[in-house]
């Protein structure tokens, strides 16, 4: 019974560590059309666009990789 207990307990813990790891790639996504927008009427750099970039494809590769 205890197996099947901490079976059940890893399974919800990896559920919700999917579920954050989702919804920060939806922030990060945002994040990058947000910086494009601003990008477009001159607000910031090419830079920043880069970089937002960088950081949802990060997330993108740590999620894939955590599957």
């Amino acid at each position: 019974m205890q197996r099947v207990i901490q079976a059940y307990v890893g399974v919800k813990r990896d559920q919700q560590i999917l579920k954050i790891s989702q919804d920060t790639i939806a922030v990060l996504a945002q994040q990058l059309q947000d910086t494009q927008a601003k990008y477009d009427v001159r607000e910031v750099t090419a830079t920043d666009v880069a970089q937002a970039k960088a950081r949802l494809a990060s997330a993108q590769s740590q999620l894939a990789s955590s599957i």
